[in-house]
């Protein structure tokens, strides 16, 4: 499994649609068992959205002056994943990405293009080949996508600014998407990118999906009722029906494990997000105490396991199922500390 990754349809899914700040989830914390796995009828409807971002910086700043308040990269570092650049952008390159465009010739920047369609309503340059994670090759405060076509594009940014006030879109139809940084998003078409309305019901129409049962979460960082559906799964069996996802336990949506896409990283590597760990894994503390993992040290990929330790990944010699909570009957393969 690469890192990259495969966008689940077409360019525009953005990378890892999670952010404490805005939308979907992050690493957070650990879910729970869903009552009777699998029998999530009785649970009660709860609505997945977030508070809306605010105050708005007035004015709103030109795209090429604004700063996002964690850096250029958000605060997410570099993956080494550049679409179709060899060797990777190591500097931000400026161009006119977010600029409406009929054409690639309306475009510039790291080998433009012109990108159409309901997500780019009146088109969308894009620059192509960025390193995502960095968002190097980029204009700075833009954000780079992985496009599920192996290259990676550049969308115009939205998010929070140095001086904490929260920078919007400044085209008409376009809203900013959270991302997996707490303060840099993309700007995408508002009707092209709405899947559900997570202000009305927390279930998605399988029709919607083409993947089954789903719930629907805000991704609209300042629109609460622009949501994304995501499938549910289970994170022992790993049912996840797109290639590239991971099924994770999130306190975000309990008691619904989701399904994300995921930076691959292998069992054992240093891990922020629980995302960032592939198929299987999550990103777990490797200490009961988790006052040691303060400032997300100490936090690896683990693989996740069953503490009847009758099905899924059975743990290692030197590992132990550790319950998710108290009383789980799901856990994570942790090294004996």
């Amino acid at each position: 499994m690469t890192r990259l990754g495969r966008a689940a349809g077409a360019i525009g899914a953005v990378w890892v649609l999670v952010s404490c700040a805005g939308s979907a989830g992050d690493s957070g914390g650990d879910g729970v068992d869903p009552p009777g796995i699998g029998d999530l009828a009785a649970v009660e409807e709860m609505l997945f959205v977030k508070p809306l971002p605010g105050p708005s910086c007035n004015p709103q700043p030109a795209d090429d002056t604004w700063a996002p308040r964690d850096g250029n990269s958000g605060g997410i570092p570099g993956t080494g994943q550049c679409g179709h650049s060899s060797p990777c952008p190591t500097t931000y390159i400026p161009g006119n990405t977010g600029a409406p465009c009929a054409s690639a010739s309306d475009c510039t920047g790291l080998s433009p293009v012109c990108l159409r369609g309901s997500k780019y309503p009146g088109g969308s340059c894009a620059a192509t080949g960025c390193e995502l994670g960095s968002n190097k090759g980029c204009p700075a405060g833009d954000a780079c996508i992985n496009g599920g076509d192996g290259q990676t594009y550049c969308l115009q940014g939205c998010g929070y600014a140095q001086e904490g006030c929260f920078v919007h879109c400044a085209r008409d139809g376009y809203s900013c998407f959270a991302t997996e940084s707490r303060s840099l998003g993309t700007c995408l078409g508002e009707a092209g990118t709405r899947q559900c309305d997570p202000t009305t019901s927390d279930q998605c129409d399988p029709a919607t999906t083409g993947v089954g049962p789903a719930i629907c979460v805000q991704t609209g960082w300042d629109d609460q009722s622009i949501g994304r559906c995501f499938e549910r799964c289970h994170p022992i069996q790993q049912d996840c029906s797109r290639d590239g996802e991971g099924c994770y336990s999130l306190i975000e949506y309990s008691p619904y494990p989701v399904c994300f896409q995921n930076w691959g990283y292998g069992e054992g590597e240093s891990c922020k997000r629980m995302t960032q760990c592939g198929e299987g894994l999550r990103c777990a503390c490797d200490y009961e105490d988790k006052s040691r993992c303060e400032g997300l040290t100490n936090m690896h990929c683990r693989y996740y396991c069953a503490t009847s330790q009758t099905t899924g990944h059975l743990c290692n010699a030197g590992e132990t199922c550790r319950p998710l909570k108290p009383g789980s009957s799901w856990g994570s393969c942790q090294p004996a500390l």
